[in-house]
């Protein structure tokens, strides 16, 4: 019985003792606390903070993307401001850019120890960290979905002129590769009038010489019956064409007739001699032969063709291929980097933890203390 009583008494001497200990080893505690804040804001002057941010990058607006409309006047070339976006992406995933501005901004620097292979490794390492990711779909309906860069750095305002400086090297190849496009699309189509013209050429001058091969066929044909017209006239004292058809007519039971065309030097020499005359005369016999009529209406309209001066003139009214051309549309002052490092967060664990310490530290000398 008295053990039992006397057991709330023991406890209450041993929180009361507990308190007083802490109460006079307060210094110790409050000592251990201050050297893990000083230790935790060493860590955080000492080591580097890393950062985070992001650029979003858009097509170009409507007001800079409507002098590339006009090409919907000419079928020869065509290009929008999603298809510059695109070209922009394409270059920009390569990662050729960023790698290159990393190692002209001094982003890295070369160890000692480092091969130009090692070196150009880290490199295209480091240049992965520029993340280049795919717009999401879960956006508001009223906004079109971006792609965006996320930047991970340590140097921030280093890590911007790199972005800045690979950015302005895609746009400068996407403004190559457009200027590309244009001129060989412009070549291909000139190419293609060249090839038609020499195709009409070909097929006038192929119409022709079977022209001149007909006309000599008929001039043979159109001798010999002369000759056949002038011997009959002589002999039938006939020098004109007086009968148009023979007819030969034979009574039968069922009373039919039968007629034959007449040879055709019947029509007479001077007929015949006459139509010699007019073939031998033939000043421009391609005016004769439909086939070459046609060829040289499209040949003129093809020697017409304005597409192609109409759409360098056209190009001339964009930036294509000037220092003004932009691809897409990003603002590199949004940037917003945040620290990834808990500056707070550091802070706090640091005094929970250095308070810990001074109890544990302060528990353990009581400890030794009480025994001897």
């Amino acid at each position: 019985m008295n053990t039992e009583q006397s057991q709330p008494n023991n406890d209450e001497i041993d929180l009361a003792d507990l308190v007083r200990s802490l109460w006079l080893g307060r210094w110790v505690v409050i000592s251990t606390t201050i050297v893990a804040v000083i230790a935790a804001l060493i860590y955080l002057i000492i080591v580097p903070k890393t950062y985070e941010g992001a650029l979003e990058i858009s097509p170009l607006p409507s007001f800079q993307a409507q002098v590339y409309l006009t090409f919907d006047e000419t079928e020869l070339i065509g290009i929008d401001s999603k298809q510059l976006e695109t070209l922009f992406i394409e270059d920009t995933l390569k990662y050729e850019a960023l790698e290159f501005s990393i190692k002209e901004n001094s982003y890295l620097e070369k160890l000692a120890t480092e091969s130009e292979l090692e070196f150009s490794l880290r490199i295209s390492s480091a240049a992965r960290e520029f993340t280049v990711s795919k717009p999401s779909n879960k956006t508001d309906r009223e906004q079109q979905p971006k792609w965006t860069i996320a930047l991970e750095t340590q140097q921030p305002e280093l890590a911007i002129k790199v972005v800045s400086d690979a950015l302005s090297l895609v746009n400068d190849n996407v403004n190559r590769q457009v200027q590309s496009t244009m001129d060989r699309l412009l070549a291909a189509y000139s190419r293609g009038i060249t090839r038609e013209l020499k195709d009409i050429d070909t097929t006038t001058s192929i119409a022709l010489n079977n022209e001149k091969l007909k006309t000599q066929f008929r001039l043979a044909f159109l001798d010999e019956q002369a000759s056949l017209a002038r011997a009959i006239g002589r002999a039938l004292s006939i020098d004109k064409n007086t009968l148009t058809v023979q007819t030969f007519t034979t009574q039968s039971a069922l009373g039919t007739s039968v007629n034959k065309e007449e040879p055709f030097y019947l029509r007479g020499y001077i007929a015949i001699e006459k139509e010699m005359e007019i073939l031998l005369s033939r000043q421009s016999p391609q005016l004769f032969i439909p086939e070459i009529i046609s060829n040289e209406l499209r040949k003129q309209q093809l020697l017409k063709d304005l597409s192609i001066a109409s759409a360098k003139q056209l190009i001339a009214l964009t930036p294509i291929g000037t220092e003004a051309f932009e691809a897409v549309s990003y603002d590199l002052a949004s940037i917003d980097f945040q620290s990834k490092t808990k500056t707070s967060l550091i802070l706090a664990l640091s005094i929970v933890l250095g308070g810990m310490l001074g109890i544990f530290v302060l528990l353990i000398r009581n400890a030794v203390v009480r025994k001897e």
